[in-house]
């Protein structure tokens, strides 16, 4: 359990070290990082794998697909945000902007 509990406390205390500071460009960079440290997108191409196998192909397209308007929304504010100060808590408001389930 206490790797468990490693595996996530080290990357979530260094995303939090990152956005102190950061202006827009290096929070999209902090996301990024702490999405890269956590292995999301190999978890979600597994998962991917498994919905497709059980014949859920739609489902696992889709989550494919969010992954990669995801990317391309930090790809996007860290262009638009550069040099821009902001605090955490605006920029995860602005990325819930970007939720297209919202």
């Amino acid at each position: 359990m206490n790797q468990n509990r490693r595996t996530i406390v080290e990357p979530l205390l260094r995303f939090s070290k990152r956005v102190v500071e950061a202006d827009g460009e290096g929070m999209a960079l902090a996301v990024y990082r702490l999405l890269s440290d956590l292995q999301a997108a190999e978890h979600l191409k597994a998962l991917a794998g498994r919905l497709a196998a059980n014949g859920r192909t739609e489902l696992a397209e889709r989550q494919l697909r969010l992954w990669d308007i995801l990317m391309a929304i930090l790809d996007q504010s860290a262009l638009v945000l550069k040099g821009c100060c902001l605090q955490y808590t605006r920029y995860a408001e602005l990325l819930r902007f970007g939720d297209p389930s919202e």
